[in-house]
C-alpha cells in the first residue's frame, strides 16, 4: 500500500515537473547588460560596444546597442559611434538558440596616410594608363555605414551570468568622403599594375554604395 502510495506520488509530481516545464515559464531575470570585449581589437570599427537587452515576452527579447569608437592600437585619432536596435526571437523553450533582425547606425572619423596620384591617359584611345605626381599625405576618413542584417545566433544564461554569439548576413550602405586633402585626384598605391590588398586603404576608399555585410557578435554579461 505504502509503496502504491509512493509510486503515485512521485508519478503525479513527475507528470507535474513535465507539464510545467512543457508550459514556458517567464524568466527569473528580466534585463541584461553585456559588452563585446573583442571589438576593442577590430581593426577598422574599434570600440566597446555597450548592450542592453529586455525580455519582452516568453518568445521575444529587444535589444539596444551604443559603442564609442575609439582606437587603443593604431594612432589613427578615432572618434565616433555606433548604435543598434535588434529583435530577438527564441523559437525553442529552451530560449537557448535564437533569430533576429538588428539596423544600425555607424559614424567615425579617423586619420589616414595615402599617396595621390595624378593617372593620364597616354594615347589617344584611353586605354594606357600612366601614373605620375606621386606625393604622400595625412587626411581625415568621414565613413558612414547602415546596415540591416539577419542574424542567427545562441544565448547562454547560467544563474546571474550570459554569453551570447551570432554570426548573420545582411546588406550594408557606405558612404565615404575624405576631409583636410591638400592633393585632388585619386588616392592610389601611385602603381599602374596595382599594389596589394589593405584592408585599411579599402575601407578608408572613397564611395558611395551598397555591400554584403557579414555581422559577427560575441558578447558576456549578467542578468538581473
Amino acid at each position: 500500500m505504502q509503496q502504491n502510495f509512493l509510486r503515485s506520488f512521485f508519478s503525479l509530481l513527475l507528470l507535474t515537473i513535465v507539464a510545467y516545464g512543457a508550459v514556458a515559464q517567464p524568466a527569473a531575470y528580466q534585463n541584461q547588460i553585456k559588452v563585446t570585449p573583442l571589438r576593442l581589437i577590430d581593426p577598422i570599427n574599434p570600440g566597446l560596444q555597450i548592450l542592453y537587452e529586455r525580455t519582452i515576452s516568453t518568445r521575444w527579447r529587444g535589444e539596444i546597442g551604443i559603442m564609442p569608437i575609439f582606437d587603443l592600437i593604431n594612432s589613427t585619432h578615432s572618434k565616433g559611434y555606433r548604435v543598434s536596435l535588434e529583435g530577438k526571437y527564441f523559437p525553442f523553450l529552451s530560449n537557448i538558440p535564437y533569430i533576429s533582425l538588428e539596423a544600425a547606425k555607424q559614424r567615425i572619423l579617423y586619420d589616414q596616410y595615402g599617396i595621390g596620384c595624378l593617372s593620364v591617359y597616354t594615347d589617344s584611345t584611353q586605354t594606357s594608363l600612366h601614373t605620375v605626381d606621386g606625393r604622400s599625405e595625412y587626411y581625415r576618413v568621414d565613413r558612414k555605414l547602415f546596415s540591416i542584417n539577419l542574424k542567427f545566433g545562441a544565448s547562454l544564461e547560467i544563474k546571474r551570468f550570459v554569453f551570447d554569439g551570432s554570426i548573420g548576413v545582411g546588406l550594408k550602405w557606405k558612404d565615404v568622403k575624405h576631409l583636410d586633402r591638400s592633393i585632388d585626384g585619386p588616392l592610389t598605391e601611385c602603381n599602374a599594375t596595382g599594389g596589394t590588398f589593405d584592408i585599411h586603404e579599402e575601407a578608408a576608399r572613397e564611395q558611395k554604395r551598397v555591400t554584403f555585410n557579414l555581422p559577427v557578435k560575441i558578447g558576456i554579461g549578467f542578468r538581473f
